[in-house]
């Protein structure tokens, strides 16, 4: 396991990208910045999360399928954050399918600015 420019290990600095959903994820892509799954992760995290995030808000404004659909990514958010989570603490964080590609877009974005 290596360590980032921050001093800890990798699995811990990815731990704390998905500790506190977009914020974390944010902190983690704005204070890292040599590690490459570092700063992967955080920026998965910072996707993922803040389109939760974005749904938890436009979501309860539709009547009756709203809630719904909030209750759903509601529970699909927690499910993903308990698994990344351990996934990560363990040093195998995963690479969510759509959103991994975001993140790259994202990473890529960053690094052109």
């Amino acid at each position: 396991m290596s360590k980032t420019s921050i001093g800890i290990p990798e699995n811990i600095a990815n731990f704390l990208a998905y500790l506190f959903g977009w914020i974390s994820g944010l902190i983690s892509l704005l204070v890292e910045k040599s590690n490459g799954d570092v700063r992967f992760h955080a920026a998965q995290s910072f996707v993922f999360f803040g389109i939760c995030s974005l749904l938890g808000v436009i979501l309860p404004i539709i009547p009756l399928l709203g809630p719904l659909v909030m209750w759903v990514v509601g529970l699909v958010a927690l499910v993903v954050w308990v698994i990344q989570i351990v996934m990560s603490l363990l040093g195998t964080p995963l690479k969510l399918p759509f959103i991994s590609s975001l993140a790259n877009l994202l990473l890529l974005k960053i690094k052109l600015s």
